[in-house]
């Protein structure tokens, strides 16, 4: 009898435990990164009896997560591809309503521009011809200037961006590491039992990092994981977390890029780094936003070459000959302002 007893004891066992996870699993139904649970059993080892080998009963073995490696995998690397073509779409909007809005696109002050040049050279002895063509010139000067400050303007809020997404990717390398330290001590001391809600909050920390740039995760037997970011740049080994920084470029100070702090040394990554806002700003930046300012500058530099030599050519009312109408491109201190030193030449 106390055989049974201690067989229906153990069953009993079971079923509350069984409740408790079952109400856990219904109380955390809306929680956030929340695993559903599960128990797993095995019959405890049964007594030599006269007959033979008698049951004595459940156990169980390990209260553990529903969850599938692959597809936890495979929704972290989708949040990496959302957050990046959302980001990358909501600034390339930006640059669309910028160069197409009427009020603001160069057409309009060319096309003004060049009417009054047309008017001004069909009567060259117009005094107000030259000041409507002058009054125009100063007009269309202005609109290269406005577009290219709320360029730069945008380039200066993709820095900034940059400073911010690097201090996030930084101090959840370093909640991940902690985490991964905490599982293995819990691990260690527990007999090897999975610390349940630590791998939990490890897969949203996980997921974050996915919306800030492309994750790889690599599992262990321990249940720790390596974190990589990119094209493969190791972000958290095991309980160790690298730091990203945001620094001026060696080239282009205005052009923020990102790094490792290595004992005090950047490791620039920028151009290994992929997917997330990270990976949006990186491309908006360099298919975008810096096209966009180079085609400014070409269109400046023809308008404005084409027409000093046209000047050139011409005499004023006053027969002396023309001069350039805008300041030269080759002019001695617009070519110092362009050439920049490389901060680590010595």
């Amino acid at each position: 009898m106390s055989g049974l007893i201690n067989i229906a004891i153990t069953g009993l066992k079971l079923s509350q435990l069984a409740l408790s996870i079952t109400g856990q699993n219904i109380v955390n139904a809306n929680t956030e990164g929340y695993s559903r649970q599960s128990i797993s059993t095995v019959t405890t080892d049964p007594l030599l009896g006269a007959a033979g080998y008698v049951g004595t009963g459940v156990s169980v073995t390990s209260i553990f997560r529903n969850t599938q490696a692959y597809l936890v995998d495979q929704v972290t690397s989708d949040i990496a591809v959302f957050e990046e073509f959302n980001l990358f779409l909501n600034n390339i909007n930006q640059v669309d309503a910028l160069l197409a809005d009427p009020s603001t696109s160069l057409s309009a002050g060319i096309d003004g521009f060049f009417r009054a040049l047309n008017e001004s050279a069909n009567d060259p002895a117009s005094l107000v011809g030259r000041q409507l063509l002058l009054a125009e010139t100063k007009l269309l000067v202005n609109n290269f200037k406005t577009m290219e400050s709320k360029l730069l303007f945008q380039n200066h809020a993709l820095n900034r961006q940059f400073d911010a997404l690097a201090t996030n990717v930084a101090t959840i390398a370093e909640e991940i590491a902690e985490l991964n330290a905490a599982i293995a001590n819990s691990r260690g001391v527990n007999s090897g039992k999975l610390p349940n809600d630590l791998l939990d909050r490890r897969d949203i920390l996980v997921n974050e990092l996915a919306e800030l740039v492309s994750v790889t995760v690599i599992r262990h037997s321990n249940e720790t994981i390596d974190v990589f970011i990119g094209q493969g740049q190791g972000l958290v080994i095991g309980p160790q977390p690298r730091k990203m920084i945001s620094l001026p470029g060696a080239l282009e100070p205005d052009r923020r890029e990102l790094a490792f702090d290595v004992n005090g040394n950047a490791e620039v990554i920028t151009k290994q780094l992929t997917g997330g806002q990270i990976g949006a700003l990186i491309r908006f930046r360099s298919e975008a936003l810096e096209p966009a300012l180079n085609a400014l500058g070409r269109i400046a530099l023809a308008i404005s070459s084409g027409l000093n030599d046209l000047q050139k050519l011409g005499i004023d009312l006053e027969g002396s000959l023309g001069v350039p109408m805008f300041t030269d491109i080759n002019d001695p201190v617009l070519a110092f302002n362009r050439v920049r030193s490389d901060s680590n030449n010595l």
